[in-house]
């Protein structure tokens, strides 16, 4: 009885962990992801994997001992968030194992399979199960003492950028002020009675501004960074 009694109040403890599935009219109502969108968390101790897929009834973990192996070596019920994430920590060390996601829709009329989840870290054959690895064991010797070199042109460049295109705006905005005062005129000289004062004086009606050929080629600014 003692054991039961233990049994009931762990199951009511785990599902109080985890969030009930609230009824969504449609994909706008789906909640938004907090926090990391990162899928695998590693540590000798534990791994936590995380997924977001709100309108899931279930979504189990399968561990793998490698990418072919046919059948899991544990599957898992992971537990809902309110935030539409499902996650689920496991203890130990799994370095050099694999994992997928089962996500569970009977609701749905869409038909979800195992996936690897989108922001796996690496994957096995042919992407169909995510790794789980240490990337910091990946790096090489001395990796941490690593000092990318200075791009001493970077400030330049984007000066230089900043340069051009404020020259374009200025550019567009002079040539639509002409073309504007060019059009008041035109319009202007051939209403009455300023179109009198026009014929006695010999007004003419203005030319738009128009780029001359090649004006739209861009200039090649490579010498002015030093290239």
């Amino acid at each position: 009885m003692k054991k039961v009694l233990i049994m009931i109040t762990l199951a009511a403890t785990l599902m109080g962990c985890c969030a009930k599935k609230p009824h969504y009219e449609s994909v706008n109502d789906y909640p938004v992801k907090q926090g990391s969108l990162t899928e695998m968390t590693y540590s000798p101790e534990k791994t936590t994997f995380s997924v977001w897929s709100p309108n899931a009834d279930t979504v189990y973990l399968n561990l793998y001992a490698d990418a072919t192996t046919a059948e899991p070596l544990q599957t898992l019920t992971m537990c809902r968030q309110k935030d539409g994430s499902w996650t689920k920590t496991v203890k130990g060390d799994l370095n050099g194992q694999f994992y997928t996601f089962l996500i569970v829709e009977p609701s749905s009329r869409w038909t979800l399979h195992e996936t690897p989840g989108i922001f796996a870290k690496a994957v096995g054959v042919n992407g169909r199960r995510a790794a789980i690895i240490d990337l910091a064991a990946t790096n090489p010797e001395g990796w941490e003492k690593d000092k990318r070199p200075e791009l001493k042109s970077a400030a330049t460049y984007v000066a230089l950028m900043d340069e051009l295109e404020g020259s374009e705006n200025r550019i567009a905005t002079a040539r639509k002020d002409y073309n504007d005062t060019v059009k008041a005129y035109n319009n202007k000289i051939i209403r009455f009675p300023a179109n009198i004062f026009a014929g006695i004086f010999g007004f003419q009606k203005a030319d738009y501004f128009e780029a001359d050929e090649g004006a739209k080629d861009a200039p090649d600014v490579g010498n002015l960074l030093g290239e």
